[in-house]
């Protein structure tokens, strides 16, 4: 970090962090099925994080800003996918994948007892490459489906744009 000013300070950070692997002990079926799917390893997926952001505080007590670009870089992305000709879910490693947004955070004291607060940010989240077992499904209709994740598709919980704003008053 670095404190350009009293109420200007920047920073760089890139850090790692990750989830172990193990086995999908969640196994809901005692058949063959089920022991299958509790005994599959799955490898750690690690992230590294690459982020660029400043804080400010141009009228200190009463305004903040705060903003952020960032780059996450995922490996052995572990997921959770049901397979449709068992009904089962199983957790596997899926590949490698990326995200990339930014952030903004504010505050405004409006008065001694009102404060608003107002966050947003944007998100791409994609698998960039896929290395699961491919599951697919053929409907009555002929048409064949796919049940997996796939080179390209969006990581599930990344929505592309959240928002909040509130108004307190003490």
């Amino acid at each position: 970090s670095w404190q350009a000013l009293p109420n200007l300070m920047t920073y760089i950070s890139i850090s790692q962090g990750g989830k172990s692997g193990g086995f999908d002990f969640r196994a809901q079926n005692p058949s063959a099925t089920g022991v299958l799917q509790a005994t599959t390893p799955y490898r750690p997926e690690t992230v590294t994080t690459y982020e660029i952001g400043v804080k400010t505080d141009p009228v200190p007590g009463r305004v903040r800003f705060n903003g952020a670009i960032f780059w996450n870089q995922f490996d052995d992305i572990q997921l959770t996918v049901p397979n449709a000709l068992t009904g089962l879910t199983q957790r596997y490693d899926a590949g490698q994948g990326h995200s990339a947004g930014a952030e903004i955070e504010t505050f405004i004291k409006i008065t001694k007892d009102r404060d608003l607060h107002y966050t947003a940010s944007y998100l791409y989240a994609v698998l960039d490459s896929y290395s699961g077992t491919r599951q697919q499904v053929t409907l009555a209709s002929g048409q064949i489906y796919n049940t997996t994740p796939y080179a390209g598709s969006a990581l599930p919980y990344s929505p592309r744009f959240q928002t909040m704003g509130s108004l307190t008053y003490h």
